[in-house]
Parts: C-alpha cells; structure tokens; sequence
C-alpha cells in the first residue's frame, strides 16, 4: 500500500511502461523495494494521437499472467478507442 500512496513511486515505475507493449515486472525486477513480493502487468492505452495512462494489474508473483496480460491490454485497447471516439485524445 506503501508504493500507492505516495503517487511518486508509482509514477516512476509506471513511466517505465513502453507504449505499444504489454511490460511485466516481477518481484526483485520492480524499482521499488515494497513490491519485492508482488508482480506488476501494465500497459499505456492511447487515442489516435498520443498516450494518454497506463493501466496495471499488481499481484502475487504466481498470478495468472497470460491471464493479467490479456485483461490489461483489452482494457487499455479498449479506453484508447474510447477516450478517442469521444474526442478526449
């Protein structure tokens, strides 16, 4: 809880993200020291013009991951398409 509280962390970890793919971190590989134990599945989603977030799912290391990935990248695929349609991109 400690790494979602303070916003900082997070958003050093999630800018890590590279657009256009799906990044898995897990354990010892994450920047923070408090999700040692925990497993981060993340994706940008985008308009038609440029990013716009990152969704992400963080769990126990042994977490379904071809699961995780396929949620994250329809989710992210999904409000990309309609941040755009509506003209929030």
């Amino acid at each position: 809880m400690h790494v979602f509280e303070e916003r900082i962390p997070l958003r050093r970890i999630l800018s890590r993200v590279a657009v256009g793919e799906v990044s898995i971190t897990i354990g010892a590989e994450s920047p923070h020291p408090a999700l040692a134990d925990c497993a981060l599945v993340a994706a940008h989603y985008t308009g038609e013009s440029r990013g716009a977030g990152v969704v992400a799912v963080v769990g126990p290391k042994r977490m379904s991951y071809g699961r995780a990935v396929a949620v994250v990248r329809v989710v992210a695929n999904t409000l990309g398409r309609t941040l755009g349609r509506i003209g929030l991109q």
